[in-house]
């Protein structure tokens, strides 16, 4: 997701409200290994969002990493 469409998204929430809205990037990368970060490509993060979108057991962005690279047959 592109930063300007988590703003469009969110716009559409009542500023008062409260609500759950994780954002994520390649800089959230930044504490994992350099081998791990070198491994994954911009349509893996792609992957990555949608896998932690998709499942509800999913909910660490770690989590979703390790399911993507497995996925790509990319070991830790």
């Amino acid at each position: 997701m592109k930063v300007k469409q988590a703003i469009e998204i969110l716009q559409k929430y009542n500023l008062e409200e409260d609500i759950f809205f994780d954002v994520y990037s390649k800089a959230d990368l930044d504490y994992l290994g350099d081998d791990i970060k070198a491994k994954i490509t911009d349509e893996m993060m792609t992957t990555i969002y949608e896998t932690m979108d998709n499942w509800a057991t999913t909910d660490d962005f770690n989590d979703a990493v390790r399911i993507v690279l497995s996925e790509n047959g990319i070991e830790e």
